[in-house]
């Protein structure tokens, strides 16, 4: 029984932990380039210059920040725009 109280309480540290890690990414997203966090980023982001292109890629997650579904990163800036603001 002892056993099965200590497992629970290292569950429950490192829930805590993880929920406390995601807040400090979640704060880390810059809003003024239209960045937003999601749990679940390609690990190949579309970019202005690479948008067009059809190229390789991971199934890969990326827990992050990065640029909302239909933009992409402009490289000047880093800013997230629609691709016909590029």
């Amino acid at each position: 029984m002892k056993a099965c109280f200590v497992l629970f309480t290292l569950a429950i540290f490192v829930i805590a932990c993880q929920a406390d890690h995601l807040d400090d990414l979640k704060k880390s997203c810059d809003a003024s380039k239209g960045e937003e966090f999601n749990t679940c980023y390609s690990a190949c982001p579309d970019t202005c210059a690479n948008h067009k292109t059809v190229r390789p890629c991971t199934m890969q997650c990326i827990i992050g920040c990065g640029c909302p579904h239909g933009t992409v990163r402009r490289e000047s800036d880093g800013h997230c725009v629609k691709p016909e603001e590029c």
